[in-house]
C-alpha cells in the first residue's frame, strides 16, 4: 500500500478496508448492498470509508463527536474510552479490536497501521482483500482462519 487512504482509518479505531459494506461496494456485490439498503431503510448503500464524504453511516456519532472536539481519533479525547465507545465495542465481535487498534495507531501512526491492516485483511492464498466475516475468500474460495 503505497499511499494509505486515511478514509479507511475509522475515528473509533476500526479498519474500514475490511468492513463487509465497504468491501461489497468496492468489489461490486450489488445484491448484498441492496439487502443492507433495505435493512436500514434507504434506497442505496455505498461507502468510501469512515472519513470520506461517502460513508454509509452518514451521521456517525464517533466521527461527529471527535471532529466537533477537533480530534482525529477517539483515543485522543480526555474522556476516552467513553461509555458510548465501550458499548459500541461490545455490540458485535469485530468491534472488540478498536482498543487494540487505537494502541497500534498511537505506537506506529495511522499510515503504518493502515499498511499493516491492508496486509492482515488479505487472503493468504491469492492476496485478494477480505472482510471481517468472510470464512472463504470470495475470489479463490480458500478457507480463512478468522476469529
Amino acid at each position: 500500500m503505497n499511499n494509505p487512504d486515511k478514509a479507511l482509518a475509522g475515528v473509533c479505531g476500526l479498519y474500514c478496508g475490511c468492513c463487509p459494506i465497504y468491501r461489497a461496494y468496492k468489489d461490486g456485490y450489488e445484491n448484498f448492498l441492496k439487502v443492507i439498503a433495505t435493512a436500514v431503510g434507504v434506497d442505496k448503500v455505498s461507502c468510501e470509508g469512515c472519513r470520506s464524504g461517502k460513508c454509509w453511516r452518514r451521521n456517525c456519532f464517533f466521527r461527529e463527536c471527535a471532529y466537533g472536539r477537533g480530534l482525529d481519533f477517539c483515543f485522543e479525547c480526555p474522556e476516552y474510552p467513553c461509555n458510548r465507545l465501550l458499548e459500541f465495542s461490545e455490540m458485535v465481535s469485530h468491534r472488540q479490536v478498536i482498543f487494540e487498534n487505537a494502541e497500534r495507531i498511537q505506537e506506529m501512526g495511522w499510515e503504518k497501521w493502515l499498511e499493516e491492516e491492508d496486509i492482515r485483511w488479505r487472503c493468504p492464498y491469492c492476496g485478494s482483500r477480505i472482510s471481517y466475516y468472510n470464512v472463504k475468500c470470495p475470489s479463490c474460495g480458500g478457507r480463512l482462519n478468522r476469529v
